[in-house]
């Protein structure tokens, strides 16, 4: 008869490797505040007018500051943004990201914007500047109203049937997700 000799139970034990790729590592998480944050901080520290209107339309994209640097730039102008901004918002997100604020837990209580539609009930508007540049935004539905007669710019809405962008009928303007658009 051959008898097997019985094996103990031993403690894993973890081998270091010499690979760097195990030391580097982001400084800090990725959360849905960050580009919230970030986007305050730069309409605040960077003249970014109205960055925080496009915060939906980066979260979409999947764009937080960890990586904006590596955004190519008609994206974010097709996002809304300036030529200069793009640059600013390029050249400073890995700054701020790299900097004690990301780290802060944020001090403000004003309350971030809440979906109110569910993503798959939500329509792609897109108004598009007659000078040039555009900007989008998703909301529920779009509503019968006026633009002003000089207003200087036309929405269009995502149409899934043409799987286009086409202008908004005539007499109607987008609903932005939780909020009921003035007549502009």
């Amino acid at each position: 008869m051959t008898h097997t000799p019985l094996k103990l139970p031993a403690t894993p034990t973890r081998h270091r490797t010499s690979s760097s790729a195990s030391s580097i590592h982001s400084p800090t998480r990725n959360t849905p505040s960050k580009l919230s944050r970030f986007l305050e901080y730069a309409e605040t520290n960077l003249s970014v007018e109205n960055a925080r209107l496009h915060e939906e339309s980066l979260r979409m994209l999947g764009f937080g500051p960890d990586i904006l640097h590596l955004v190519e730039d008609g994206v974010l102008k097709d996002v809304g943004f300036t030529p200069g901004d793009v640059i600013r918002l390029k050249q400073n997100s890995q700054q701020w990201w790299n900097s004690a604020d990301v780290k802060r837990k944020r001090v403000s209580h004003t309350p971030s914007p809440v979906q109110s539609t569910p993503p798959n009930k939500r329509v792609t508007f897109e108004k598009r500047y007659h000078a040039g540049g555009s900007y989008k935004l998703y909301g529920p539905k779009m509503i019968e109203g006026d633009l002003l007669p000089d207003a200087d710019f036309d929405w269009y809405y995502f149409c899934k049937a043409r799987d286009t962008m086409v202008p908004l009928p005539f007499g109607y303007v987008p609903v932005a997700d939780g909020e009921v658009p003035a007549d502009e």
